[in-house]
């Protein structure tokens, strides 16, 4: 019997969850597997977690409570000892946003009967709100310009996926994860708290010969964001500029590093002056503290509660956004250009 968990995490959001739950509750499990779900609550009000309990209909759940937010990689964490002290053969991280079909858990499992290597595999990841739009179909990480570079179109990702495999990466919305790779590599890096972490686990595998791959035959609904700057919370923007800096510098390779820390710095830098050039100042400083909070190596929850300093902010407002893209051009390339008038 191949045994498989089930980790979906909570925070705040439990008509999401039960959503999810009842999603793959209602799939298809092939015979010979045997799933687990475990309902992970990360630090909810109250209110949320009664609302989760309450709306909880399906008996064979596990339900567990966070007393606080112990983040992405945390909060999945403890699910992942639970499934290594039971021996399970996979474990499949879900958002609570997430919604499986049918015939999701099996057209994973396939990809993991053809490939031996391959310790983590993800479905293809469309927009909740149209089922069309890609949301993640596949990318790789390009350590020269230190970006990741993502498929719009199943056939680019398909070539992706084949010509650069050690580079081929999945997001952490929905991968299978083949529990004897995550033993070899390592859990989940709490370091990151949230995002970045599936980056961080596929350079991982990679680096111990495991593959990462796209089951290009089954699927999944997600929400999606259509507009990144004004919908996104401030916690978003520390994150993403802190844990790119933890990413890039942990794994870009020898011959990539010229200049690296002084590229990251530009590249978020870019980011704070595009949300201030939108009146996101507030977001701005999020990404300012996020920046600081990455070069000094301060890991952990976002650090919201404080102002960037002074000298970061004017920084921020003096450097426009379009020098700052030249700057970033500039020092990825080697070869000056000339900056924008």
């Amino acid at each position: 019997m191949t045994s498989v968990f089930v980790s979906i995490l909570n925070w705040n959001d439990a008509a999401s969850t039960l959503r999810c739950v009842r999603a793959v509750c209602a799939s298809i499990v092939p015979d010979g597997v045997a799933i687990k779900l475990i309902v992970v609550d990360n630090g909810s009000s109250l209110e949320d977690w009664n609302a989760l309990q309450n709306g909880m209909d399906h008996g064979d759940v596990t339900l567990i409570r966070n007393e606080i937010n112990l983040g992405f990689a945390a909060g999945h964490n403890v699910v992942i000892r639970e499934a290594i002290e039971r021996k399970a053969d996979y474990i499949w991280l879900l958002n609570n946003d997430a919604l499986v079909n049918g015939d999701t858990l099996s057209g994973l499992l396939d990809v993991y009967d053809m490939t031996p290597d391959c310790g983590i595999v993800s479905p293809l990841i469309y927009a909740t709100h149209d089922g069309r739009t890609v949301d993640f179909i596949g990318a790789t990480h390009d350590w020269k310009n230190l970006r990741a570079t993502h498929a719009s179109d199943v056939a680019t990702a398909e070539k992706m996926q084949t010509n650069c495999p050690t580079d081929f990466f999945v997001f952490g919305t929905a991968p299978l994860v083949r529990m004897t790779a995550l033993i070899d590599v390592g859990f989940l890096d709490e370091k990151f708290f949230a995002y970045y972490e599936d980056d961080d686990l596929c350079a991982r595998l990679a680096r111990l010969g495991w593959s990462s791959k796209m089951a290009f035959s089954t699927s999944i609904l997600h929400f999606r964001r259509k507009a990144v700057s004004a919908e996104r919370p401030r916690y978003f923007f520390y994150l993403m500029a802190r844990n790119a800096l933890f990413f890039y510098l942990t794994h870009t390779p020898t011959e990539n590093r010229r200049w690296i820390r002084l590229r990251l710095f530009g590249r978020a830098m870019i980011t704070a002056a595009n949300l201030r050039e939108h009146g996101q100042i507030e977001k701005r400083n999020a990404c300012l503290l996020g920046i600081w909070d990455g070069l000094f190596d301060r890991s952990g929850p976002p650090r919201l509660d404080v102002s960037p300093s002074a000298w970061l902010q004017l920084l921020s407002n003096v450097f426009p956004y379009r020098l700052q893209q030249w700057l970033d051009k500039t020092l990825t390339t080697g070869q000056p250009t000339n900056p924008p008038r």
